[in-house]
């Protein structure tokens, strides 16, 4: 709002002008990380999984903690940590894909994909979930394995 002349202000209060901002120069990926161009498909670059941003996947970790002494029931053989790394991972890649925080139901999508809600999975199951699992919570590459083998 301007201020009008006859009233007194202090040198403080007085509007000031504004500065504006240059234009800036040319930018080119030069850096070994950057995308070059005709390279955008991450598979041709070799990663395993196209992946999604999204918001608060740490989330995801904290609904896996909440339901592992609860709904998920797991066998002598397997690691609580390994299961709660790509079970979370599985529930983050489904939450992104949809454009949203993962919540309940992204959990509850890869427990039941696992069978990791029933007492008695089947034994082809059981093996498959052991072999994917299997040092997901010190492997990013198992993870992006795992998140890819699933159908989100």
């Amino acid at each position: 709002m301007a201020q009008p002349t006859f009233e007194p202000v202090t040198q403080e209060q007085r509007v000031r002008l504004s500065r504006k901002l240059h234009v800036p120069d040319y930018w080119a990926a030069h850096r070994p990380a950057d995308l070059k161009p005709g390279s955008s498909d991450p598979e041709e670059r070799g990663y395993i999984y196209r992946g999604h941003a999204g918001p608060d996947q740490g989330y995801a970790l904290k609904l896996v903690h909440d339901l592992l002494h609860s709904d998920i029931i797991l066998k002598d053989e397997e690691s609580e940590e390994d299961v709660a790394a790509g079970l979370a991972a599985i529930a983050t890649a489904r939450a992104s894909f949809l454009g949203r925080a993962p919540v309940r139901a992204d959990i509850s999508y890869a427990v039941g994909l696992f069978d990791y809600d029933k007492q008695v999975p089947s034994t082809r199951v059981l093996e498959k979930r052991k072999e994917a699992f299997s040092s997901a919570a010190h492997d990013y590459k198992v993870r992006r394995r795992l998140v890819a083998s699933v159908e989100l």
